[in-house]
């Protein structure tokens, strides 16, 4: 298999877990997930918030969202290892997905400013979604070494 393709096979693998922890996170937390209430939020500056669909689609649309986010980014990840050929997979898809959370999460939260940005959590928080983020670097690294055809 194509390295690229199994690094979005990997990703969506990834996604699929990093989504299932994030909602049992939110659930035991009692929150909504940040894309879903920033998407909400934005709504509601944008139209009148009848309009709006009710919370379970919103919860679809953020869902999806992080499933085509973790497919698109992990497209990156087979590019990444191939500069890389001699670091071990895990480390490199770790480091990944930690620059993944770096670039598209904490740096960009405070100018785009639509809900809460990682200024505004507690450490804990942003060292949790961190950490789940460095386990769909992870789970995107090994999966993709497993189908992919070239040796690591």
């Amino acid at each position: 298999m194509r390295a690229s393709t199994a690094g979005i096979i990997g990703g969506i693998v990834g996604g699929v877990g990093l989504t299932a922890a994030l909602i049992a996170r939110q659930r035991s937390h009692g929150q909504d997930g940040i894309v879903a209430k920033n998407a909400r939020e934005l709504l509601d500056r944008s139209v009148d918030r009848e309009a709006i669909a009710d919370d379970r689609s919103n919860h679809a649309i953020d869902q999806a969202n992080k499933l085509l986010a973790s497919a698109t980014f992990s497209a990156g990840y087979s590019a990444v290892r191939y500069f890389s050929p001699r670091l071990p997979a895990t480390g490199v898809g770790a480091a990944y997905g930690i620059g993944l959370y770096a670039t598209n999460i904490a740096l960009p939260s405070p100018i785009i400013t639509i809900g809460e940005t990682e200024e505004t959590v507690p450490l804990r928080v942003s060292l949790e979604r961190a950490g789940l983020h460095a386990l769909f670097g992870l789970a995107t690294a090994l999966i993709a070494s497993a189908l992919s055809s070239r040796d690591d």
